[in-house]
């Protein structure tokens, strides 16, 4: 919202790469103090004239800290405050580093990798906290889909898919393609949610996780994940607008209002006539408890899944290989590619007369020589020699040199630029009518080379 800027893959792993939580840390959690915040310097010509203004708030430490608002209003920008990415006008900022800070934004990040590897994020594996990490995203059941379980490699690629998510249906679609799987919007806010929660950040900021979520997945998340043991003890900052499901968890709730704080207390003292305005935002209550109702079943029928004496572990096949390596021609450039690239100047007639030129202007060339040579040879014979004559030949045998050799590579300029103009627009056809399998393979790199050093 607002324009916010993402954050990157080398932000987010200094951020969630950090070593464990330094007891010894100041307990102070993030705060703000009389803070002004924009996006960009004040006065340029970028600015919209938005403003997170007149800040002043500190999150509990080891708390729940909930920020709402309505849409718009700077809840985003509120986190990316905390982060320092905005430009702090006024005021101060205050962000404990020392413990380390994970990030779920609102539009996942994830790598061209395995979902395995996405929840780790380079982080040490452990067994029993990976476990929890699993069930407290509700994955487990979703990675039973999948002949490679946490192995499956997920595609670099692809807009977030938003849909129904109901804990009736499989959470993971399966959008299977022969090497890998795409993920939908919601499995990916999970797994970005998986990504921070395993991290060891004793700060974690969790920017509106349930937007992609149905209200039962919501309510599995929230009892297990944010209410759970895995974030006990630790800051979190959550973005929602569900303040019903998460209020009786919250320490603090804070809305926002064009940028302003026109509410920070606890959910207790929170007025009747604020939650009716932020509900309206949110499914009814009554849809809301029904999928409540279906969700504390799914939970107790979770909990009896993951009890050891009844969990059986499933043979787990290799890992999918969704992108495979790149093909490279080893060797001599083949005959056959060669005559493929001549008949894209334009034909076999024009290849000829390309051909012709080039031996009038080798000709040319061995002429000029040649006539050097009878020069010299003129004067080992009796007689005077014309040298008017010979200067005059000279010149119009070099003449004719220049206007061959200028010729001759004219004609070959032209036709390779005509020929790498057709091969780009048959490789951009062939790209944008190609299957969208094709893009889940394939790298944007290795596209973007296609189009550039390879058609050189």
């Amino acid at each position: 919202m607002n324009g916010e800027p993402e954050l990157d893959s080398k932000s987010l792993a200094k951020m969630e790469n950090q070593d464990e939580p330094n007891p010894e840390a100041q307990q102070s959690g993030p705060s703000f103090k009389n803070a002004t915040l924009s996006w960009v310097e004040a006065g340029s010509k970028d600015d919209n004239g938005f403003r997170l203004h007149d800040l002043n708030v500190e999150c509990p430490y080891g708390k729940l800290t909930v920020v709402t608002g309505a849409i718009g209003t700077g809840k985003s920008s509120f986190l990316m405050g905390l982060l320092e990415e905005m430009h702090l006008l006024e005021g101060e900022v205050y962000m404990p580093r020392a413990a380390g800070i994970a990030i779920a934004t609102q539009t996942p990040w994830l790598q061209q990798a395995s979902i395995k590897d996405n929840i780790l994020f380079g982080s040490d594996f452990v067994e029993s906290r990976y476990q929890d990490v699993l069930e407290s995203c509700a994955l487990i059941q979703d990675l039973d889909n999948y002949e490679a379980g946490d192995l499956t490699e997920i595609g670099e690629k692809g807009k977030p898919r938003l849909g129904c998510e109901s804990l009736q249906l499989s959470m993971f679609l399966k959008l299977t393609y022969i090497q890998g799987i795409t993920l939908s919007g919601g499995q990916k806010a999970r797994l970005s949610l998986a990504r921070a929660v395993y991290s060891r950040a004793q700060t974690v900021l969790l920017d509106d996780v349930f937007s992609a979520l149905d209200a039962g997945t919501s309510k599995v998340v929230f009892e297990k994940c944010i209410k759970g043991d895995i974030l006990s003890g630790r800051t979190v900052v959550l973005v929602t607008h569900q303040i019903h499901l998460v209020s009786k968890a919250a320490s603090k709730i804070i809305l926002l209002e064009d940028g302003k704080i026109i509410s920070d207390t606890t959910p207790e003292a929170l007025p009747i006539e604020i939650m009716e305005v932020l509900d309206e935002a949110v499914e009814t209550k009554a849809d809301a408890e029904e999928e409540a109702k279906l969700a504390d079943e799914e939970i107790a029928l979770a909990q009896e899944d993951s009890n050891p004496d009844n969990t059986v572990k499933k043979d787990k096949k290799p890992a999918a290989k969704l992108v495979l390596e790149e093909e490279r021609a080893i060797g001599r450039v083949p005959k056959t590619l060669v005559f493929k690239y001549m008949q894209s100047f334009g034909g076999i007639g024009i290849v000829i007369i390309l051909l012709l030129f080039t031996l009038i202007d080798e000709g040319a060339s061995i002429l000029s020589t040649l006539f050097i040579g009878l020069w010299a040879d003129a004067y080992s014979k009796p007689g005077e020699v014309n040298v008017n004559w010979w200067l005059t030949m000279y010149a119009v045998v070099l003449l004719g040199t220049t206007v061959t050799s200028v010729g001759t590579y004219l004609c070959w300029y032209i036709a390779t630029w005509l020929s790498a103009r057709r091969l780009h627009n048959q490789l951009a056809k062939a790209v944008l009518f190609s299957p969208v399998r094709f893009f889940d393979t394939t790298p944007v790199g290795r596209i973007l080379n296609r189009f550039s050093k390879d058609v050189k």
